[in-house]
C-alpha cells in the first residue's frame, strides 16, 4: 500500500508508516468472507465468472500468484485504496510471500483499486496497475460491461506476469 501522507511503499505486515502514519483497522467490520478468487458479492460480473475462475485457478496453479478480484458494495468507514490494503491482508493473499494482486471494485464509491503484494512489487509496479485500469477495465466499465472488463483485466495481467514466472514462480 502506498502511505496516504508521504505516498511511500508500506509492507503487508506493518501496520505504520516511516513517515509516522499509522493504519487504524480496529473500527473496520470485519470482512466478507472469501470465497475463492472471484469473490462478486455485487452479481455484476454475469457470463464472465466461470471464465475468470477458470483463468485465476490456472494460473496460481501454475505460477501459485494469486489473482484476486472483489465486488462489493461499499467500503466505509475506510477508503477504497486503504480497504483494498486491509483486505489484501484479512485474507492472507499471496500465501508467505506476498504473491498476490486484488482488484477491488466498490459500487457504491464508484471505485476500481488494485492491492499488489510485496512479493510482486519489483515486477508489478503502481503505474502499470493504474494503466491497466484506465486503458483495460475502466472502458468497459463505462459501458457497464463490468464482467468483461475485469475478464480482459485479468487476461492482461496473467500476460504480464507469465513473462516473469522465472522471478515470481514460489
Amino acid at each position: 500500500m502506498k502511505c496516504p501522507k508521504c505516498k511511500a511503499s508500506i509492507p503487508e505486515w506493518q501496520k505504520a508508516c516511516s513517515c509516522g502514519y499509522k493504519l487504524d483497522f480496529s473500527k473496520v467490520p470485519a470482512p466478507p468472507k472469501q470465497t475463492g478468487f472471484i469473490n462478486d458479492y455485487e452479481a455484476i460480473i454475469g457470463d464472465h465468472l466461470g471464465k475468470m475462475i477458470q483463468l485465476s485457478s490456472e494460473f496460481e496453479k501454475k505460477t501459485g500468484i494469486e489473482l484476486v478480484v472483489v465486488v462489493i458494495n461499499n467500503t466505509k468507514p475506510l477508503p477504497p485504496e486503504n480497504y483494498a490494503f486491509y483486505l489484501f491482508n484479512k485474507w492472507k493473499l499471496g500465501k508467505k510471500k506476498h504473491e498476490a494482486i486484488l482488484i477491488l471494485v466498490s459500487m457504491y464509491e464508484r471505485r476500481i483499486e488494485t492491492e499488489v503484494g510485496y512479493g510482486l512489487e519489483p515486477v508489478i509496479s503502481e503505474e502499470y496497475t493504474e494503466e491497466l485500469l484506465d486503458k483495460v477495465i475502466i472502458p468497459y466499465f463505462k459501458n457497464g460491461k463490468y464482467g468483461e472488463g475485469l475478464y480482459e483485466g485479468l487476461k492482461a495481467l496473467t500476460k504480464k506476469l507469465e513473462g516473469m514466472i522465472p522471478v515470481c514462480k514460489s
